[in-house]
């Protein structure tokens, strides 16, 4: 199993489209998922304002409306209904105007992580590995941090028009409830990223 793993790490380092490709890198793992989601989905879903990208938040959940106060780049901020863990997907690049760029998903991961840092003052570390997920032919780039107390999943990818976009959940402290288990977390980080299509 790890040799299968490692060679297709190695396959997917080497291979390249016209928009990302990955860094050579031994040890790359990659986790290949199905595309069924495991949770409930909104039936209404988000659309970035490229159209590119199609988000579903978890049944139950609602997007934000922040208006003009939205940080540059936000294509959407949902929160689940007890308001202890939230959701954001975020413009990380845009696509170039020739729409030929290459890219590296692992080094697009760690410039994000590295924009997180920098946001915190370096207060973040890294707790995870970058790890490469597959769902079917759409590919992601998955790591989490944390700041001491709460740990954030992101995921990086990019959409078939070249944009590049960050997924991230992580627990809000807005009210005295505790937020869901990780376990809990990680299954509605899968299934959101599952769903997405672009």
């Amino acid at each position: 199993m790890r040799e299968w793993v490692l060679v297709t790490g190695a396959w997917l380092a080497a291979s390249g489209c016209a928009f990302w490709h990955m860094s050579e890198q031994a040890g790359v793992v990659v986790t290949e998922l199905t595309p069924e989601p495991g949770i409930l989905l909104a039936e209404n879903p988000v659309f970035s304002p490229a159209g590119d990208l199609v988000i579903f938040l978890p049944r139950g959940w609602f997007a934000l409306d922040l208006g003009e106060r939205a940080p540059a780049g936000t294509v959407v901020v949902g929160v689940n209904p007890e308001y202890t863990l939230a959701l954001t997907v975020v413009l990380f690049r845009r696509a170039p105007a020739d729409t030929a760029g290459q890219y590296d998903l692992l080094e697009l991961a760690r410039q994000s992580f590295a924009r997180h840092q920098a946001r915190s003052a370096g207060a973040l570390r890294l707790s995870s590995d970058f790890n490469v997920v597959r769902v079917g032919m759409k590919s992601f780039v998955v790591y989490h941090f944390s700041d001491g107390g709460r740990t954030v999943q992101v995921a990086v990818f990019v959409s078939s028009l070249g944009t590049v976009y960050e997924l991230a959940l992580f627990p809000l402290s807005l009210r005295a409830m505790e937020p869901p288990t990780e376990q809990e977390r990680e299954r509605m980080f899968y299934g959101v990223l599952r769903a997405l299509q672009f």
